[in-house]
């Protein structure tokens, strides 16, 4: 009987090495219970007023990490989609109606693809990234936009502008032929991830990410 008794015991002891023996392998190998988990995909966006004020993703990507590191497919902000409930036809004015949240969606559902987490670099942040740098454009084309209180001109040919041009610029993209706009919009959507994993975090964008993600993110877009 004495034994009987000692075999849940024994067994109970070898279960609570083998949980503290993977517990310490756990640690060993950088484990941490408070990590949140990885995100391998998101989608950044430029969003600023357009000709009439509304706020609207005007440059847009995709990222995904993976062993290669980071790939980033352009997303065009024009791309036809049904938006329930609305006359609203394309991708971007998804935003107006529930922000970063609802141009994930939209998005996912277009390409069929999972709803990714976000970051949104509104006008403000991307002022205040830009600072009092230039960003240059390898402009494809002649073009000139009125944002409402002076004429801006862009030459066709490499140029370096200041943040306040760029803005300028985002009132009348959607003016440009379609590949001369993708060809902007692409150049810009390396400079914005550039200024983002640079800036480490100091500006506040909005995001669904949580910080340490974002953090990690910040760092992936500069590889």
């Amino acid at each position: 009987m004495a034994g009987d008794y000692g075999r849940p015991v024994l067994v109970g002891v070898v279960m609570a090495l083998v949980v503290v023996g993977v517990l310490g392998v756990w640690v060993f190998l950088g484990g941490d219970f408070g990590a949140t988990q990885d995100v391998d995909h998101i989608v950044v966006a430029l969003v600023t007023p357009d000709e009439d004020g509304i706020q609207l993703p005007q440059v847009m990507a995709h990222y995904e990490f993976g062993t290669a590191g980071v790939d980033m497919t352009p997303i065009d902000p024009d791309l036809e989609v049904t938006l329930a409930g609305s006359s609203y036809t394309k991708l971007k004015d998804s935003y107006p109606f529930g922000g970063g949240d609802l141009l994930a969606e939209t998005w996912a559902e277009a390409s069929g693809g999972e709803v990714p987490e976000w970051i949104v670099v509104t006008q403000e942040a991307f002022l205040s990234l830009v600072g009092d740098q230039k960003i240059m454009i390898d402009m494809p084309a002649d073009a000139e936009v009125f944002d409402g209180a002076a004429l801006f001109s862009f030459e066709s040919g490499k140029a370096e502008y200041s943040g306040e041009e760029i803005v300028a610029l985002m009132k009348g993209v959607e003016y440009l032929e379609v590949n001369d706009r993708n060809l902007v919009r692409l150049q810009l959507m390396g400079e914005i991830a550039s200024l983002l994993s640079v800036d480490g975090g100091h500006t506040v964008v909005r995001t669904s990410l949580p910080d340490d993600l974002l953090a990690t993110w910040l760092v992936r877009l500069g590889s």
